[in-house]
């Protein structure tokens, strides 16, 4: 993934420095290439990487239709598919792009419905000054837009849209408010007043001529992914499910493995990565090509850190699975000398942002490091599995899963079908919040946020999520399709941002195989029972790779727990952690959302002893607590 950069000034030619001033704080997305155009009142840039064999021959813009110009950046997934639909075929010479420019000439804005992978396109019709720009439907890719009455600016770095001076820089407190209550919000908002994203699945149309014409001005902005639509698949033979199940992911795996580097994964102790990894060892293993695979090690005692139903120490179950593939080369990562405090400085950095998981900051920077020095290109995750390839099916199925194999209807008026099906579906809202009161209080995300209290109340926070359907109690029961789209959050999800940002950083793409469109769509298709069968869960996986998978790991129900010793480590480097919270006290900033005391007393309680509590506290409150401080810090 390179870099998309552009500016469109609506009276007047831009500034002759504005493209350099745009393009160099991300020069480090991609160097092999740079791409540019400008005419008139615009001028759109991209800074290329080489990362598949084929992104070595583009060449852009493009200019499907006289006087249109295109530029992409990304990876196409489906080029096999595409030769017959666009006539072109699928050579080492003819790059991405190429694919892009034919499906533009022949869909126009509805090849969104035809192009699979992770990519951001931008076309400037120039006789019709329009600009159009779409992200894809749910991949690793970016794209950030400020907009005023005299020019829209966007890119796929956000410090691209910080360089520019008549940009404001001022704090979004809601976005940083969200991040430390773990609230999603709605996508389009970062954490800068005024720069918005372009969410995946979205697709954005800027119509100078008709401002120009003395209309006032806006920007139409579209969704083109439903898959809350996807229709349920039933098979004759239950069978069917699992090599249909197989034959996706397979796919999925295997295009990402086109790349212009070599390839690595990251590796759990779980099935999704798990995964994978042995799909993507047997792939290679035909090339005569092994996969290294990088895990996230403790380097501490981490017994007694984590419930009964998690453990702290996945290396075990990883290096099983590397082995099992005889194709994988597993690389264990301790990270014992990598301070987290500085993790999240740099993480901040990264991402001109607070962001969710500071207490995973160290091992995520350092894997992506280890993987840099190797000179890998490329580098495989399974992020996305919870809720498509290994969906646990929460709930009324599970429970009843467990009792027998067959539901029958009855079951659904027994004592947990009522609680956790017709309950869920037919109470009242307004009953089901007042319960959840009554239960957990009227700010529950206070027990598991940094958040000031005073700050939450005169801010609504609280009536703020309501607004938009959050439940900070996380104990909203409703269908297994509502509760999948919730975590997968198509058309909202920012994991891609965060993903394609980290990466650039060190000279990387991530891809996530269990987020291919595709795969997705029939995740979503099979029925609900398929996943659940006597009273384990995730079937469809388990007994989709029966045989492939080492059997420990494959019907393993406990789930692994990562930076389990994070505690330690803090311990370990808790002068920076104190100068950090020194600094946050005397900001006025810091002191009217964080509540720094509360900080300071779970850094003092892990000093004097590191338990299962003040573990979790450390990720949940303190460290993203200081994500958001070290953030605001920029405006004193």
């Amino acid at each position: 993934m390179g870099a998309l950069y552009g500016y469109l000034n609506f009276n007047k030619k831009p500034e002759s420095n504005l493209p350099e001033i745009m393009s160099s704080p991300a020069l480090y997305w991609g160097s092999d290439k740079h791409f540019k155009y400008s005419a008139d009142n615009i001028f759109i840039g991209n800074l290329h990487r080489f990362n598949t064999p084929e992104a070595v021959y583009e060449q852009q813009p493009y200019e499907p239709i006289p006087n249109s110009y295109l530029f992409f950046t990304g990876r196409i997934d489906n080029r096999k598919d595409l030769t017959s639909k666009l006539n072109i075929k699928d050579e080492p010479n003819i790059p991405d792009g190429l694919f892009v420019s034919k499906a533009w000439e022949k869909y126009r804005t509805n090849l969104v419905d035809h192009l699979e992978g992770d990519w951001v396109i931008a076309v400037w019709e120039a006789n019709e000054k329009k600009l159009h720009i779409l992200c894809d439907h749910h991949g690793y890719s970016a794209l950030y837009y400020y907009c005023n009455e005299n020019f829209f600016a966007f890119a796929t770095s956000i410090k691209s849209l910080l360089a520019i001076e008549a940009i404001p820089k001022k704090p979004n407190m809601k976005r940083v408010a969200q991040v430390l209550t773990s609230w999603q919000g709605s996508g389009l908002d970062c954490a800068y007043e005024g720069i918005l994203r372009l969410p995946p699945a979205h697709a954005m149309e800027i119509d100078l001529a008709y401002w120009q014409a003395g209309n006032n001005f806006k920007i139409k902005q579209y969704k083109h992914w439903f898959p809350e639509n996807t229709k349920t698949v039933n098979f004759p033979n239950e069978k069917d499910y699992y090599s249909k199940f197989f034959e996706e992911y397979s796919r999925a795996v295997e295009v990402r493995l086109r790349s212009y580097k070599a390839v690595g994964s990251q590796l759990s102790g779980g099935l999704d990565s798990g995964t994978v990894v042995a799909l993507a060892a047997l792939h290679l293993k035909k090339k005569g090509i092994r996969l290294p695979a990088f895990t996230s090690t403790p380097a501490f005692d981490v017994k007694g850190l984590t419930s009964k139903k998690r453990f702290g120490d996945e290396a075990y179950l990883a290096k099983l699975t590397a082995d099992y593939t005889g194709n994988t080369d597993w690389f264990p990562i301790d990270a014992l000398n990598v301070n987290p405090f500085d993790a999240i400085k740099e993480g901040i950095k990264i991402h001109d942002e607070p962001f969710h998981a500071g207490s995973n900051t160290f091992w995520i920077n350092e894997i992506k490091r280890v993987a840099q020095e190797m000179n890998l290109g490329s580098m495989l995750t399974g992020q996305g599995g919870n809720a498509t390839v290994s969906w646990p099916t929460p709930g009324f199925l599970q429970i009843m899963s467990r009792k027998k194999d067959l539901i029958k209807p009855k079951d659904f008026f027994s004592y947990y079908g009522l609680r956790h099906v017709i309950a869920p579906l037919y109470v009242p809202q307004s009953v089901k919040n007042f319960i959840r009161n009554k239960q957990k209080g009227s700010l529950p995300f206070l027990e598991y946020s940094a958040i000031k209290k005073e700050y939450a109340i005169n801010n609504r926070i609280a009536q703020q999520m309501q607004e938009e359907d959050h439940d900070p109690s996380f104990a909203k029961t409703t269908s297994p399709l509502r509760t999948r789209l919730k975590i997968i959050k198509p058309g909202s999800s920012i994991i891609g941002f965060l993903h394609s940002q980290a990466a650039a950083w060190n000279n990387l793409e991530m891809r996530d195989p269990t987020f291919d469109k595709r795969l997705m769509e029939y995740c979503l298709s099979v029925p609900d029972h398929i996943y659940v069968s006597g009273g384990k869960d995730r079937m469809l996986l388990r007994k989709s790779f029966d045989g492939i998978m080492p059997p420990e790991v494959l019907w393993n129900t406990n789930v692994g727990r990562q930076a389990a010793d994070i505690g330690h480590r803090i311990v370990k480097f808790q002068d920076t952690g104190r100068a950090i919270l020194d600094n946050l006290s005397q900001s006025p900033l810091c002191n009217e959302i964080l509540d720094i005391d509360r900080m300071k007393l779970i850094l003092n309680d892990l000093t004097k002893e590191v338990n299962a509590k003040n573990t979790n506290e450390a990720g949940t409150v303190l460290l993203r607590g200081i994500t958001a401080g070290l953030f605001l810090l920029r405006f004193e």
